[in-house]
């Protein structure tokens, strides 16, 4: 009779583990579709909004009474697009970028420093001499 009753303990203690690992199962993949279909909803957006500035660009090349230069037209687009994320976010375009290596070399005289990246965040490395 205790036999019988430790293998019925077994048998429910498997059959308790199984439900559980299947439950658990079910949840994990439920949840691993969601996000699968949450990034591909993302990259959806993504294409519908590059589909847009596209043929926005193609029908002002066109149709606009005036050439326009595709290149300075995406490059204001881009500063427009960060420039309205907040008050420090802003576009440099590659002239526009060089030009601002080099003013600002990594010595700021009017403080009287030099700076350098240290650890991957701007650092004051020594005062100028």
């Amino acid at each position: 009779m205790m036999e019988l009753i430790l293998k019925t303990k077994r048998f429910f203690a498997g059959l308790a583990g199984f439900a559980t690992t299947f439950i658990l199962c079910l949840f994990l993949t439920s949840h691993l579709q969601a996000k699968v279909d949450q990034k591909e909803e993302q990259v959806q957006k993504r294409l519908e909004a590059l589909d847009k500035l596209t043929k926005t660009l193609a029908i002002v090349e066109q149709y606009y009474v005036d050439d326009q230069n595709i290149s300075d037209l995406v490059d204001k687009s881009l500063s427009g697009l960060l420039s309205n994320l907040d008050a420090h976010s802003s576009f440099l375009n590659e002239k526009d970028f060089n030009d601002m290596k080099i003013q600002t070399n990594g010595e700021f005289g009017g403080l009287g420093i030099t700076v350098g990246m240290k650890d991957g965040a701007l650092t004051v490395v020594s005062p100028i001499e």
